[in-house]
């Protein structure tokens, strides 16, 4: 009887390690073959130490269990409580990092809440095997706890063994992230380079502790401007500018490149944006500034043209104080200006960003009505109640409209759309047509925008600007360097051609001055796109994309170190 309820006790222990490690080693494997190309021996090795680092969890728990009271109903309600937290923090991990290419910012996680309006496309788009293993092996760990505490506390672990836990657990572990820090650098360069990498080196938990370390002890320092990433470029004097035009920016959510080219089947699904390529200056090179901040990285970058923060959101903390942002240029020559939205102001707190940046006035979800407003809003009714705000502006004008409809996981759209295609024989997966519905409805209320500053005269005076903020990840581009998005540049005046000039988000303000003809403010990074010269594009973790002769070349380079420092300094 004494061996066999040992035994039982063993299993127990051993089932409640193992469904604890799995979630955490299918995200770590999920991150180690998007960061590094195949390698059999090196995929071993990695594995060996991802076994080693997703222990901890679950003999810390362990470990609580061992000296808790059995019976408690508190006991049982914590243990449970511990579970829903580790098994949700991994999964809300792996469903973003496969979204988004990036590990959250535990910010990010601590205001995950936000996203639970979500959770119906969630389950219908991003629930692959992996995240129902780890939804399962949830409820297995609450069994398995609750059968582990029903057993007679002489069967449960004894005091020495505890000890030898905790030590196993945060020596083997300590030992571990001391030995990759002595081998890569410290664990803080290794955040600056990225977060995924470091995760891989240095485990999940680490990773976030040195984050939380370094900004609770993080001190300000001031890094002097450095000049322009691409400071060798020169203007261009055989370009129209027009001086007063009015500004509309329109930042589409989730627009990829391909997008705009998409065919199902031969039919186009955005055959507006298409045509605009003609109408338009059109940059092939475009590059999104997307990381911790996700969709408010490209508000940074447009405008204040510097780079997001790698692991947290730049646009709440940035000392604007310091900076000079697009919008206060233009109120020097008497612009009014106004951001458009959708949803709720509190969301990554735009309702007291927005005004810090200098803009005169956010018009977000209590400003529009029925289709018009929330999540779930549809594009064209809110470029309609839009337009009654922008009919009413006197000129000239500064207009920031950020749509929604087209926001991950893109079940926002009529289930009429569908029957304009034929998606029986399309090879698409359920995530890729529903972005690509999504996006054709995006493109009809764009068109219809365009159309409406047409007959409105608006248009003839006005700089219209169609770019987006961050790719969706639902098409695939093995040619893309990195996110690719569209950027088109119109007005009525500007000679519409293809421009293959690499450039992202922290180039758009100073194209927008070069075009009104104003001169812009110290302290920008970016360069207009209209300059001529050999142009980098430059991302945080040090990533460039050079133009070379007519193809793009990506690397890495530390030279820009100063730019980056710079770019920290104002922001964090």
């Amino acid at each position: 009887m004494f061996y066999r309820t040992n035994l039982i006790k063993g299993l127990v222990t051993a089932l409640i390690i193992i469904s604890f490690s799995i979630p955490y080693l299918l995200l770590m494997v999920e991150i180690k073959k998007d960061v590094y190309n195949f390698d059999h021996f090196n995929w071993l090795l990695s594995l060996g130490k991802f076994c080693v680092y997703s222990l901890f969890a679950p003999l810390v728990f362990l470990l609580l269990l061992s000296i808790a009271k059995q019976k408690k109903i508190l006991t049982k309600v914590s243990a449970v409580l511990y579970i829903i937290a580790y098994f949700a923090a991994l999964l809300f991990i792996l469903i973003y990092y496969k979204y988004f290419g990036f590990i959250p910012h535990y910010k990010v996680l601590s205001r995950a809440y936000e996203g639970s309006h979500l959770l119906g496309q969630v389950y219908s788009q991003l629930m692959s095997y992996e995240e129902w293993a780890i939804f399962i092996l949830l409820f297995v760990s609450i069994g398995l706890t609750f059968k582990y505490l029903s057993l007679p506390s002489t069967m449960r672990i004894k005091s020495n063994i505890k000890v030898l836990i905790i030590v196993i657990a945060v020596v083997g572990n300590v030992g571990l992230v001391a030995f990759q820090n002595f081998r890569y650098g410290s664990s803080d360069v290794l955040v600056k380079l990225g977060s995924s990498a470091a995760v891989l080196h240095l485990g999940l938990l680490p990773v976030y502790k040195e984050i939380i370390s370094y900004e609770m002890s993080y001190e300000k320092k001031d890094y002097p401007y450095p000049g322009k990433i691409n400071r060798d470029n020169v203007r261009q004097d055989n370009i129209a500018r027009f001086e007063n035009a009015n500004v509309v920016i329109v930042q589409i959510e989730s627009l990829e490149k391909q997008a705009v080219d998409y065919r199902i089947n031969g039919k186009l699904v955005m055959p507006f944006l298409h045509k605009f390529k003609s109408r338009s200056v059109y940059f092939t090179n475009f590059f999104a500034q997307h990381s911790g901040g996700a969709s408010t990285d490209a508000d940074l970058g447009m405008l204040a043209s510097l780079l997001p923060l790698r692991n947290q959101v730049g646009l709440f903390s940035a000392d604007y104080s310091r900076i000079a942002t697009v919008v206060e240029v233009l109120k020097e020559k008497s612009y009014k200006s106004f951001a458009m939205n959708p949803i709720d102001g509190q969301f990554f707190n735009k309702n007291s960003s927005y005004p810090r940046v200098g803009l005169d006035k956010f018009y977000d979800e209590p400003y529009y009505s029925d289709q018009a407003k929330g999540w779930y809003s549809k594009d064209r009714d809110f470029y309609e109640q839009s337009m009654d705000i922008i009919k009413k502006q006197s000129s000239p004008f500064f207009a920031y409209i950020i749509n929604i409809q087209s926001h991950g996981p893109f079940k926002n759209y009529y289930d009429s759309t569908k029957d304009n295609f034929d998606l029986k024989n399309s090879g698409l997966s359920n995530l890729q047509i529903d972005y690509l519905m999504s996006m054709n409805e995006i493109d009809r209320a764009l068109e219809y925008l365009y159309s409406t500053l047409k007959d409105t005269g608006l248009m003839d005076n006005t700089m219209l600007l169609i770019y987006g903020d961050h790719a969706g990840r639902a098409i695939e581009d093995n040619n893309c360097l990195a996110e690719c998005v569209p950027l088109f540049v119109y007005h009525k005046r500007l000679s519409p051609y293809m421009s293959p000039a690499p450039g992202s988000h922290l180039d758009l303000a100073p194209t927008i001055l070069d075009l009104l003809n104003i001169p812009e403010p110290s302290g920008w990074l970016g360069t207009s796109l209209f300059y001529r010269g050999r142009k980098t594009v430059l991302f945080n973790d040090f990533t460039t994309i050079e133009s070379d002769q007519n193809k793009l070349i990506k690397g890495k380079s530390l030279d820009y170190e100063p730019h980056l420092n710079y770019s920290n300094s104002l922001v964090k």
